[in-house]
């Protein structure tokens, strides 16, 4: 499901940020997963093009062409809470595993045709924590 508000996602640790290119005809909400799809920051859910990370803030490039916004994605930390899947859920027991993308918010325990956001660290009442190369 796609996000439609922004969402507090805690970042633990330093990390590093970088700025992305934002696709065209899209807004991404700050708290979100982000995905590169043809070279342009989206938001996950699906496919193999690679995660970038946490975005930082929100960017509406609705009505834009890819490329006219920049977004501020964190990575090289730990993130979260995010949400667990209701049908494919990960547990604590999968601590250092990879995790993979449901959506821009959500973490599921199976790849199927997903990429790997990164390694599971823990899974608490708020939600799941992930670590994002």
């Amino acid at each position: 499901m796609a996000m439609t508000k922004d969402r507090n996602t805690r970042v633990i640790g330093v990390g590093c940020e970088i700025s992305e290119p934002v696709a065209g005809s899209t807004k991404l909400y700050s708290g979100g997963i982000i995905q590169a799809i043809a070279g342009y920051s989206g938001e996950a859910g699906g496919d193999s093009q690679p995660i970038l990370g946490i975005s930082q803030e929100q960017v509406d490039n609705s009505s834009g062409n890819a490329g006219d916004k920049d977004i501020k994605v964190k990575r090289g930390c730990e993130f979260g809470p995010l949400k667990n899947s209701g049908t494919d859920p990960v547990a604590q027991a999968n601590a250092g595993a990879d995790v993979y993308a449901e959506d821009a918010e959500t973490i599921c325990a199976t790849q199927g045709s997903k990429l790997a956001v990164g390694k599971l660290t823990k899974v608490t009442s708020e939600g799941v924590f992930v670590y994002i190369p």
